[in-house]
């Protein structure tokens, strides 16, 4: 992974656990965004 992919993925972690108030609720978010996004299933 290249330092803007690395970053992205850091800010998106900051960003889903500033929004969220509980862990287990933002794993389907973090997985849609990451997951979804940024990288494949594979």
């Amino acid at each position: 992974m290249s330092l803007p992919e690395l970053f992205r993925l850091f800010w998106t972690f900051i960003k889903i656990n500033l929004l969220t108030t509980s862990g287990p609720a933002s794993v389907g978010l973090l997985y849609e965004e990451a997951v979804g996004r940024m990288l494949t299933e594979s």
